[in-house]
Protein backbone atom coordinates (compact mmCIF):
# COMPACT_ATOMS: atom_id res chain seq x y z
CA UNK A 1 0.00 0.00 0.00
CA UNK A 2 0.90 3.54 -0.19
CA UNK A 3 2.39 5.81 3.05
CA UNK A 4 -0.16 6.73 5.28
CA UNK A 5 0.60 9.69 7.39
CA UNK A 6 0.33 10.14 10.81
CA UNK A 7 -3.04 10.87 11.97
CA UNK A 8 -5.62 8.88 13.80
CA UNK A 9 -4.77 6.95 17.13
CA UNK A 10 -1.35 7.69 16.38
CA UNK A 11 -1.44 11.27 17.00
CA UNK A 12 -1.64 10.00 20.70
CA UNK A 13 1.55 8.16 20.89
CA UNK A 14 3.03 11.53 19.09
CA UNK A 15 2.08 13.89 21.60
CA UNK A 16 3.54 11.94 24.45
CA UNK A 17 6.43 11.35 22.47
CA UNK A 18 7.39 15.08 22.36
CA UNK A 19 5.99 15.76 26.28
CA UNK A 20 8.30 13.00 27.19
CA UNK A 21 11.47 15.07 26.85
CA UNK A 22 9.88 18.15 28.21
CA UNK A 23 8.65 16.54 31.30
CA UNK A 24 12.06 14.69 31.89
CA UNK A 25 13.70 17.60 32.21
CA UNK A 26 11.28 19.22 34.54
CA UNK A 27 11.47 16.03 36.39
CA UNK A 28 15.07 16.33 36.99
CA UNK A 29 15.09 20.07 37.94
CA UNK A 30 11.97 19.73 39.91
CA UNK A 31 13.60 16.53 41.70
CA UNK A 32 17.17 18.44 42.90
CA UNK A 33 19.97 16.23 40.52
CA UNK A 34 20.81 19.16 39.14
CA UNK A 35 21.88 20.99 42.34
CA UNK A 36 24.98 20.30 44.41
CA UNK A 37 22.75 19.46 47.33
CA UNK A 38 21.53 16.21 46.47
CA UNK A 39 25.40 14.50 45.74
CA UNK A 40 26.60 16.22 49.24
CA UNK A 41 23.77 14.85 51.10
CA UNK A 42 25.09 11.23 50.50
CA UNK A 43 28.29 11.41 52.96
CA UNK A 44 25.80 12.07 55.90
CA UNK A 45 24.40 8.98 55.37
CA UNK A 46 25.58 5.03 56.73
CA UNK A 47 24.38 3.89 53.92
CA UNK A 48 25.68 6.48 51.05
CA UNK A 49 27.16 3.70 49.00
CA UNK A 50 23.52 2.22 48.67
CA UNK A 51 21.88 6.05 48.38
CA UNK A 52 24.40 6.80 45.27
CA UNK A 53 24.29 3.75 43.33
CA UNK A 54 20.32 4.21 43.47
CA UNK A 55 20.77 7.70 42.65
CA UNK A 56 22.93 7.42 40.01
CA UNK A 57 20.81 4.53 38.24
CA UNK A 58 17.92 7.00 38.62
CA UNK A 59 19.69 9.86 36.84
CA UNK A 60 21.28 7.84 34.27
CA UNK A 61 17.64 6.01 33.21
CA UNK A 62 16.58 9.53 33.02
CA UNK A 63 18.87 10.53 30.92
CA UNK A 64 18.71 7.41 28.80
CA UNK A 65 15.40 7.71 28.35
CA UNK A 66 15.84 11.39 27.11
CA UNK A 67 18.00 10.63 24.73
CA UNK A 68 15.87 7.78 23.36
CA UNK A 69 12.39 9.36 23.39
CA UNK A 70 14.63 12.13 21.32
CA UNK A 71 15.48 9.58 18.65
CA UNK A 72 12.12 8.51 19.08
CA UNK A 73 10.57 11.57 17.64
CA UNK A 74 13.08 11.87 14.92
CA UNK A 75 12.21 8.62 13.51
CA UNK A 76 8.75 8.90 14.28
CA UNK A 77 9.19 11.95 11.95
CA UNK A 78 10.86 10.38 9.30
CA UNK A 79 8.09 7.60 9.49
CA UNK A 80 11.01 4.86 9.86
CA UNK A 81 10.61 1.35 9.32
CA UNK A 82 12.64 0.59 12.63
CA UNK A 83 10.21 3.21 14.89
CA UNK A 84 7.21 0.14 16.22
CA UNK A 85 9.91 -2.23 17.28
CA UNK A 86 11.62 0.49 18.99
CA UNK A 87 8.15 1.80 20.43
CA UNK A 88 7.67 -1.34 21.86
CA UNK A 89 10.83 -1.18 23.76
CA UNK A 90 9.90 2.37 24.92
CA UNK A 91 6.62 0.92 26.44
CA UNK A 92 7.85 -1.50 27.57
CA UNK A 93 10.92 0.12 29.40
CA UNK A 94 8.42 2.51 30.81
CA UNK A 95 7.00 -0.38 33.12
CA UNK A 96 10.14 -2.53 33.73
CA UNK A 97 12.30 0.72 35.09
CA UNK A 98 9.83 2.18 37.47
CA UNK A 99 9.14 -1.10 39.19
CA UNK A 100 13.07 -1.81 39.10
CA UNK A 101 13.48 1.43 40.55
CA UNK A 102 11.15 1.18 43.33
CA UNK A 103 12.09 -2.12 44.26
CA UNK A 104 16.11 -0.79 44.52
CA UNK A 105 14.85 2.13 46.60
CA UNK A 106 12.78 0.31 49.01
CA UNK A 107 15.54 -2.87 49.23
CA UNK A 108 18.75 -0.88 49.81
CA UNK A 109 17.68 2.95 51.02
CA UNK A 110 17.70 3.67 55.02
CA UNK A 111 14.25 3.16 56.23
CA UNK A 112 14.21 7.25 57.71
CA UNK A 113 14.96 8.01 53.51
CA UNK A 114 11.99 6.10 52.36
CA UNK A 115 9.19 8.76 51.51
CA UNK A 116 6.19 6.12 51.35
CA UNK A 117 3.88 9.04 50.09
CA UNK A 118 6.22 9.65 47.11
CA UNK A 119 5.81 5.60 46.83
CA UNK A 120 2.30 6.02 46.24
CA UNK A 121 2.68 8.23 43.42
CA UNK A 122 4.88 6.30 41.43
CA UNK A 123 2.77 3.27 42.34
CA UNK A 124 0.30 4.83 40.66
CA UNK A 125 2.60 5.65 37.61
CA UNK A 126 3.43 2.40 37.19
CA UNK A 127 -0.21 1.62 37.04
CA UNK A 128 -0.40 4.24 34.29
CA UNK A 129 3.13 2.72 32.21
CA UNK A 130 1.05 -0.65 32.23
CA UNK A 131 -2.17 0.46 30.77
CA UNK A 132 -0.60 2.25 28.69
CA UNK A 133 1.90 -0.30 27.08
CA UNK A 134 -1.20 -2.42 27.31
CA UNK A 135 -2.87 -0.10 24.74
CA UNK A 136 0.20 0.91 22.56
CA UNK A 137 2.56 -2.33 22.43
CA UNK A 138 -0.61 -4.26 20.42
CA UNK A 139 -1.41 -0.88 18.59
CA UNK A 140 2.48 -0.83 17.53
CA UNK A 141 2.85 -4.57 16.79
CA UNK A 142 -0.48 -5.04 14.87
CA UNK A 143 -1.92 -1.59 13.61
CA UNK A 144 -2.70 -1.94 9.68
CA UNK A 145 -1.64 2.08 9.61
CA UNK A 146 1.09 1.47 11.84
CA UNK A 147 2.53 -0.88 9.17
CA UNK A 148 1.27 1.56 6.73
CA UNK A 149 3.08 4.92 7.93
CA UNK A 150 6.18 3.53 8.75
CA UNK A 151 7.61 2.21 5.66
CA UNK A 152 10.56 4.41 5.02
CA UNK A 153 13.85 2.16 5.61
CA UNK A 154 17.57 3.57 6.21
CA UNK A 155 19.46 4.16 3.07
CA UNK A 156 22.83 3.31 3.00
CA UNK A 157 25.22 5.17 1.16
CA UNK A 158 24.70 6.05 -2.40
CA UNK A 159 27.82 4.11 -3.27
CA UNK A 160 26.50 1.05 -0.91
CA UNK A 161 23.25 0.92 -2.88
CA UNK A 162 24.73 1.25 -6.67
CA UNK A 163 25.20 -1.93 -8.49
CA UNK A 164 29.13 -2.63 -8.97
CA UNK A 165 30.79 -1.27 -12.10
CA UNK A 166 33.36 -3.09 -14.22
CA UNK A 167 36.38 -1.03 -14.84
Amino acid sequence: GSEESIGGWMVLPAIGLVLTPVLLIVDLVRDGYLTPYIWSAFSTYENSLWLTLATVFELGCNVLFLVFSVLLIILFSKKRTSLPLLMVVFYSLNVVVPILDTFLINALLPEELIDYAEDEIIYRDIVKSIIGAGIWIPYFLVSRRVKNTFVRQYARSIEATRPLQNG
